[in-house]
């Protein structure tokens, strides 16, 4: 079994410090990034990313991964790197994937804050300690709750959608939404700000426009309205805008409801989970 530790010991030994630092500092790549290193923390070799040390390895075998906080694709990066594991971002967490001399590999999330450390039994690594992950569950009884308010718009909806033959067309957008809420997507529109206006049988139309406003998720378009607009950029210029008539599928708008209800609303529960094969979603 190869010695990690004394591995990066010897790289660490190996890489001459950069001359007239005020402290030391050994690239652990190319030398003109030195926010990439490694460094002796007392007796553990330390490969230290800006101001984390991402990865450590420990005089008896252990070897750590952390990410200070700093859930990104580059860190990911770096402990995929300077670590004997692979490491990736999804669900927003960052995974590393550890053999389990099984031929398979099981997926832990990296915490944002602490230590996640591993050791070899056997011929394969297991975890150091009791690893807690924690996951999200929608509750059914307080989600059907939450969602119920909602109904009253999402029949009218699919009653208008049916009707219109899930066409939304831009003349009937410009009456209800304001210029800067036609020209970005609805994610832009503060969410609290349509669900309150899906609670009034006066604010369903707008709701539906600015909801269904995405000419990527229609599964039809067709030009309505060319127009000159003034743009700030690269200096005042007019340039051609092309506003668009949409058709959508109802299921869209379901789902955007829900998503919107749910992430404004209390219901999900936490469960411990192990470790499986996948990055779960859910993780907190």
């Amino acid at each position: 079994m190869r010695n990690y530790y004394q591995d990066f010991k010897n790289l660490h030994d190996s890489i001459k410090p950069i001359r007239g630092r005020a402290e030391e500092v050994r690239p652990i790549g190319q030398r003109r990034r030195g926010w990439e290193r490694i460094e002796m923390d007392g007796d553990v070799v330390a490969c230290r990313l800006y101001n984390t040390q991402v990865v450590r390895y420990y005089p008896d075998g252990r070897i750590g991964v952390r990410c200070g906080g700093w859930q990104s694709p580059l860190t990911a990066e770096f402990i995929h790197t300077h670590s004997p594991w692979q490491c990736f971002k999804r669900n927003n967490k960052l995974w590393v994937m550890v053999p389990n001399g099984e031929r398979k590999y099981m997926h832990y999330p990296i915490p944002s804050e602490g230590e996640l450390q591993f050791r070899i039994e056997g011929s394969h690594w297991v975890p150091v300690g009791d690893v807690v992950i924690e996951k999200k569950v929608v509750n059914r009884e307080r989600a059907k709750a939450a969602r119920a308010p909602y109904k009253p718009f999402l029949e009218w909806a699919k009653t208008f959608l049916k009707m219109s033959d899930g066409w939304i067309m831009h003349a009937t957008r410009k009456e209800v939404m304001t210029r800067d809420e036609l020209r970005y997507h609805y994610s832009f529109i503060p969410k609290q700000n349509l669900l309150e206006s899906m609670l009034n049988e006066a604010g369903y139309l707008r709701a539906i426009c600015c909801v269904l406003g995405s000419r990527g998720d229609a599964i039809d378009s067709r030009v309505a309205e060319v127009v000159d607009e003034t743009v700030e950029w690269a200096g005042a210029h007019i340039v051609k805008v092309e506003y668009y008539d949409h058709k959508y599928r109802f299921e869209l708008l379901r789902a955007r409801v829900y998503r919107m209800v749910d992430g404004t609303s209390d219901i999900y529960d936490k469960v411990q989970v192990e470790a499986t094969t996948r990055a779960q979603s859910g993780i907190v």
